[in-house]
């Protein structure tokens, strides 16, 4: 798995839930059997997850298991690397302004006294208008 080219490939298909063939544009063919009359008597696409198919998705699994830095998804050999210290620079973060109007909204509900089982909510945010749209104030 060590062309990144394919491995972004392979990554893609996984997280669509289909196989790597089919997100390269396979298409399984059904096949049909008939009788001596000219009757279909069974029909069977062909398999998507073919041994091929689960080597692919196995390989990918293992490369991120044995390759991939658990903490902060560099290569291992790279991010393990002593001289690699001196090697980064590390820019300042950016803000998710949608993060952070959560958070907001959670800290007004939690200083009005929240509710019980806060933890248990899902917090989503919305545009109030387009971007790039005047506010009409």
């Amino acid at each position: 798995m060590q062309d990144p080219a394919t491995r972004a490939d392979v990554t893609a298909a996984r997280a669509l839930g289909i196989s790597y063939k089919r997100f390269q544009g396979w298409e399984p063919t059904t096949v049909y059997t008939y009788d001596d009359a000219g009757r279909m008597v069974s029909s069977w696409p062909e398999v998507e997850w073919d041994e091929t198919e689960q080597d692919w998705m196995l390989a990918l699994e293992t490369w991120e298991r044995e390759e991939v830095c658990p903490l902060c998804g560099w290569p291992k050999e790279i991010c393990q690397a002593r001289e690699t210290e001196t090697m980064l620079e590390v820019p300042p973060p950016t803000r998710c302004h949608v993060t952070t109007s959560i958070k907001r909204a959670q800290d007004a509900r939690a200083q009005q006294g929240g509710g019980k089982h806060d933890d248990a909510l899902i917090w989503g945010a919305r545009l109030k208008r387009p971007l790039g749209q005047p506010s009409l104030h």
